[in-house]
């Protein structure tokens, strides 16, 4: 779902809601969504603020280092293979991961809980363009009912 709200005369601000592919979903869907996604990425004006987000099903990990203006340094956990997929997507288009650069609880970044080893992962993202970062006051999650 995509939304643009006007912000001036000559500049928006787009919303663009997701959901990716599970883990278990075939590459070939994988690719399609993120073909997809990098097309709706691109009719949206340089000019306009941008907003992606909702649930990526893909951890980034925290290699910072790495992903220099992409993640910051208080990502959690390893990147699995939806998160190279996402952190490629970013890179393309400037894209900053915004629940990476804030300094909050563990409870605070995580969001479910796996069902097994019951560790807690962050797979839904806010993501805005990296020059537009200052304008990002907090990122949070909040888990699911049935996963507290």
């Amino acid at each position: 779902m995509t939304v643009c709200i006007p912000i001036t005369q000559d500049r928006h601000l787009t919303l663009i809601s997701v959901y990716t592919p599970t883990l278990t979903s075939t590459d070939e869907d994988k690719a399609a969504f993120y073909i997809q996604l990098d097309r709706t990425i691109q009719v949206v004006s340089v000019n306009d603020k941008l907003v992606v987000l909702d649930d990526f099903n893909a951890q980034i990990g925290r290699d910072h280092r790495l992903w220099e203006g992409i993640i910051s340094c208080y990502g959690i956990g390893s990147c699995n293979t939806n998160g190279q997929f996402l952190l490629g997507l970013c890179a393309e288009h400037q894209l900053m991961v915004t629940n990476t650069i804030f300094q909050l609880p563990k409870q605070q970044k995580t969001m479910w809980r796996h069902p097994r080893s019951k560790h807690w992962h962050t797979l839904d993202y806010v993501l805005t363009r990296a020059r537009d970062r200052g304008d990002v006051h907090i990122t949070r999650s909040m888990p699911r009912v049935d996963d507290c």
